[in-house]
């Protein structure tokens, strides 16, 4: 696909399909053990070789540090620490706010 495209276009369509599914509602595997999130950070380390077209065994660290792109448990930690900024700011869903006690702190 990277020949096609190029890296930029690759790394876009890759962001928005693959790694917006890995973002979507992982706010709940916060506190899992390693293991259990272990085949995301597969995922985000395939992705990394799509875009890269490096070969299975090559290591992706840099790449992916070159990408922005962060590894599976700080994405994690990341969302939460947004819905609860937001949440304390007034700037969340109103499912969330804590006018409606949906979050208790």
């Amino acid at each position: 696909m990277m020949r096609l495209f190029g890296r930029d276009v690759t790394a876009n369509v890759v962001a928005a399909l693959v790694l917006t599914g890995l973002d979507y509602c992982n706010a709940v595997l916060a506190g899992l053990s390693y293991s259990t999130i272990a085949p995301l950070q597969r995922v985000i380390n395939a992705a990394t070789r799509l875009v890269y077209g490096l070969r299975p065994r090559d290591h992706v660290t840099d790449a992916t540090i070159e990408l922005h792109w962060l590894p599976i448990r700080a994405r994690i930690h990341f969302k939460l620490c947004l819905l609860v900024h937001r949440a304390l700011n007034g700037q969340s869903p109103n499912y969330v706010s804590a006018d409606n006690n949906a979050l208790v702190l």
